[in-house]
């Protein structure tokens, strides 16, 4: 479960032995003293697979995502979203037929990758925890100092696992988002300018999002370098 969506993501793990390098603990800062919470040893069984889960549950819980980040944005920012999610159905498709050797871009298509990126990159500053009967034999956290304080930790071994499988998946949708989005601007085109709007819009206020919550997490691990 992370903080990004109110649906649980599901995962197959099985305990390891650690090796002296591994950690064994989650961390966080109280005040000027670092506290640390001791997580039993799990990792995902299978990565490919599991990034196969991940990438179905991005897609499938987009919207509810995209609801659950802006519940507490302002009613201009969540306008703007709801308004981008309504013109995906209805904004210019590429039709066109031939041997051209870069037909137009289908915009519907872009904004439908965009809004699927968008929801895999907040979850780039998520902060993970585990829900269902299975707790991997641990307690919810009764340190009230603690950002998980009454949730199940999640091993910082499945968080490093869940980090790779989220930067693999993120790979291929970015690089397709951009090269759509470049063609579609510089076609320079006033058809398409609600479309680079909407998306430029989307691509500060995401940043904006991820740069308050990265700050929250350094703040968290006690890091002072900006």
């Amino acid at each position: 479960m992370s903080n990004v969506s109110p649906s649980p993501l599901r995962l197959v793990v099985m305990e390891f032995v650690p090796l002296p390098t591994d950690e064994a603990a989650r961390s966080w800062l109280d005040g000027a003293t670092k506290k640390y919470r001791a997580t039993p040893p799990y990792a995902i069984v299978n990565m490919s697979v599991a990034m196969g889960h991940l990438s179905e549950y991005i897609e499938t819980h987009m919207n509810e995502t995209i609801d659950f980040c802006l519940e507490n944005q302002d009613e201009l920012v969540k306008m703007t979203y709801k308004f981008a999610r309504t013109y995906m159905h209805r904004a210019p498709r590429c039709l066109q037929s031939g041997k051209r050797a870069k037909p137009p871009t289908d915009e519907r298509l872009l904004l439908m990758k965009y809004l699927r990126l968008w929801a895999a990159v907040r979850r780039t500053a998520t902060m993970e925890h585990i829900v269902g009967y299975e707790t991997l034999g641990m307690k919810p956290e009764e340190d009230e100092s603690s950002p998980l304080c009454g949730r199940v930790p999640l091993p910082p071994v499945l968080i490093q696992q869940l980090d790779v499988i989220l930067m693999n998946v993120l790979e291929p949708w970015r690089k397709a988002v951009l090269e759509d989005f470049q063609r579609v601007v510089q076609s320079n085109k006033p058809g398409n300018w609600l479309t680079v709007y909407l998306i430029t819009f989307m691509s500060l206020h995401c940043c904006a999002a991820l740069t308050s919550e990265n700050y929250a997490n350094a703040r968290k691990h006690g890091l002072k370098v900006r």
